[in-house]
């Protein structure tokens, strides 16, 4: 008798964390910012998400955009400028933040090339770009790394 409402409890709950789990995916992105305030778009792997950086026909995706980090001749992506994504010596590179549960921004380190910048998501062994780290989009069971590499 006890184990009809335990297994009606688990079953409950199951679903109950199933729904959180889609949820969360739906109001969960990871967005790209730079040092001096510019939007940079999405962190995704999506090609046709307009704001993903991954989409190559998009505004932050685009190899010709000026507000990409994918065009190598501009101030986010070129590997001279001190505020791109591409440069591996700079410490202004783009900043990267998680929104949702609650639209509260996480900050999940920058967007750099540099590998020994304790902040970067280059550097394997810090936190924002540690494969185990809870805050690293390198981590594809976090939330932000689900959130990343899946569209």
């Amino acid at each position: 008798m006890k184990t009809v409402p335990l297994l009606a409890a688990a079953v409950i709950f199951g679903l109950s964390s199933l729904t959180y789990a889609l949820d969360a995916k739906q109001y969960v992105d990871v967005k790209l910012y730079a040092e001096d305030g510019t939007y940079l778009g999405k962190v995704n792997n999506n090609p046709y998400d307009p704001e993903s950086i991954a989409n190559p026909y998009g505004k932050y995706g685009s190899k010709d955009s000026p507000v990409s980090i994918n065009n190598r001749h501009g101030n986010y992506g070129s590997k001279t400028s001190l505020l791109s994504a591409n440069n591996p010596n700079t410490s202004h590179a783009p900043n990267i933040y998680g929104t949702g549960y609650g639209n509260r921004p996480t900050y999940l380190g920058k967007m750099s090339a540099n590998p020994y910048d304790s902040r970067s998501s280059s550097n394997q062994y810090g936190e924002y770009g540690s494969q185990f780290s809870p805050t690293s989009i390198n981590n594809q069971y976090s939330v932000w790394g689900r959130t990343v590499n899946n569209h």
